[in-house]
């Protein structure tokens, strides 16, 4: 299934906090961010960040209590309260990412859990943590191992035939599950403070240049290809992106339109996160 764990991943999302305007119902809005959530995991985005784009969005809670839900794997989401803004999950697709189901990958099987219980003796820690088998994982540590890990923590463990071990993904751009938060500024002075030469920022937009054009493609291909951190900007449901950004557009590296000569008046955002997802996957 998972033929070259861990996989990696490229690409940063910066998505705007209104994405769920449009949708009227507690339902709908879950229905979209978890088919986003899906987009999310088949094309191994593991850094999504939200900006606030008007001020007044609603929504803000319903995206974060519901994405926090979807990125927990389900054997572990018993040791989280329930909040009201997740009556319909029930009706979502799962997720199948990696920590979900686990990951068997030469003669190793990783699988995602929760620590339910900590116990210190004379020169060591050990940890009873549940990772959805019948029986919780017993793993024996060294107190010289740095800090002991705190009950509730979510952990990596590692699982073969000399036994369990707790494992750290070495590297941020490997994909295990998708991470989220919310930017505490605007994102045109966010991208400003944190430009940098190892950064390549797309803007998308209908009124950017055509993917199709060759120049356009040999130049995203190079910044994924010299190993540059591509940074991808989704506009307001509303409004010129553009306009928008103000002096952050001036750091965007290029404008593009992923889908060119559209047959609708309108592209949903779901549509094209999914639309440019798909062609930047064919370039990495």
């Amino acid at each position: 299934m998972f033929l070259d764990f861990p996989k990696s991943c490229k690409l940063r999302l910066f998505l705007p906090d209104s994405l769920l305007e449009n949708e009227t119902t507690l339902m709908l809005k879950t229905l979209k961010i978890g088919a986003i959530a899906r987009i999310f995991c088949i094309f191994r985005i593991n850094d999504i960040l939200f900006y606030d784009n008007s001020g007044k969005t609603k929504d803000k809670k319903i995206i974060e209590d519901i994405l926090n839900h979807l990125s927990i794997a389900p054997y572990l989401r018993k040791y989280f309260p329930m909040s009201p803004l997740l009556k319909f999950s029930g009706i979502l697709n799962p997720l199948q990412a990696p920590n979900h189901i686990g990951v068997k990958h030469e003669d190793v099987t990783y699988k995602e859990g929760i620590i339910k219980k900590t116990i210190f003796t004379s020169n060591s820690i050990k940890y009873d943590i549940d990772i959805g088998m019948k029986k919780s994982e017993i793993i024996n540590i060294s107190t010289n191992c740095g800090n002991p890990l705190s009950e509730g923590e979510i952990v990596i463990v590692r699982i073969n035939n000399n036994g369990s071990k707790i494992f750290k993904l070495k590297g941020n751009n490997l994909f295990w599950k998708f991470h989220f938060s919310f930017l505490l500024e605007s994102l045109s002075s966010f991208i400003e403070k944190n430009k940098k030469n190892d950064t390549f920022i797309i803007g998308t937009t209908r009124y950017g240049e055509k993917i199709n054009n060759r120049q356009n493609i040999m130049e995203i291909k190079t910044a994924l290809d010299t190993g540059k951190k591509v940074e991808l900007l989704f506009g307001p449901l509303k409004g010129s992106f553009k306009k928008y950004l103000i002096k952050g557009s001036d750091n965007v590296d290029i404008w593009i339109n992923f889908v060119p000569d559209q047959g609708t008046v309108t592209v949903k955002l779901e549509e094209a996160i999914l639309s440019t997802l798909s062609i930047l996957n064919t370039l990495q």
